[in-house]
């Protein structure tokens, strides 16, 4: 009776295997607008592409981008669990603590208080959590007194910066309630999305920008995300999602 039933199993088991082995990838569109260099109109952020007109290019997809990507309040619940995560300071040195049932699970040290927060946000998604952490350096070489920012991204409190060999990760959304960020690697910048990656050709994406500045920051939507990004001198709008 028991080999009746073991062969059974064994064939479902692997039935399943291949099944998760061949669950194709799933597809982001990216509509990529060329533009002249930023400018401000008082306090509006504007581009002009260098073909089409602006207004054009907003209104293709403007319903979809007025709908926020899911954000969630602290404390977070994962199951029966209770997850919170807070920014601590030691004098100028920032610390992002992450709890769960009041028991500390995670501690990064995220460098120095800027005006940005080190602290970027904690999701939870398929029984996992996620954190966003900019760490947050002091240029001593930078006559302004300017930053050098980085992002990291943990998951279930392990580094996907380090697991993937990342130099940075960040911007971290739910996309149509899967997990979506953008990566640099060694001379690569991409974006990952339910676990899959897929490499970009530009050489820079602003994010962790403040003040007016944030204007050029990545613009987080339920099924897409709209962003600047820069092909060595020539600057771009793009809009990379779920489009009907």
């Amino acid at each position: 009776m028991k080999k009746r039933i073991l062969l059974p199993l064994l064939v479902m088991v692997n039935l399943l295997m291949i099944s998760a082995a061949c669950t194709p990838q799933p597809t982001l569109t990216l509509e990529e607008h060329a533009i002249l260099p930023i400018f401000w109109e008082g306090d509006t952020l504007e581009f002009k592409p260098l073909e089409g007109s602006r207004e054009e290019i907003l209104a293709k997809h403007a319903s979809e981008r007025l709908k926020p990507a899911p954000t969630f309040s602290l404390p977070v619940s994962l199951g029966e669990d209770e997850l919170n995560a807070v920014e601590n300071y030691n004098g100028s040195q920032v610390t992002v603590e992450v709890t769960r049932n009041g028991e500390q699970v995670l501690s990064i040290a995220a460098g120095v208080i800027s005006p940005i927060n080190n602290f970027r946000g904690l999701w939870v998604v398929d029984e996992h959590w996620y954190l966003e952490v900019a760490h947050v350096e002091e240029n001593p070489e930078d006559p302004n007194a300017a930053f050098n920012i980085w992002g990291e991204i943990f998951m279930d409190g392990k580094s996907l910066n380090q697991q993937n060999g990342y130099d940075e990760a960040f911007n971290f959304q739910l996309l149509a309630g899967k997990p979506f960020f953008f990566y640099h690697g060694e001379n690569q910048m991409g974006y990952s999305y339910a676990g899959w990656e897929t490499d970009l050709d530009y050489t820079e994406i602003p994010h962790y920008l403040c003040c007016s500045a944030s204007s050029f920051n990545p613009l987080s939507s339920e099924t897409m995300v709209a962003f600047y990004a820069k092909r060595e001198s020539k600057d771009f709008y793009v809009e990379l999602g779920l489009f009907q």
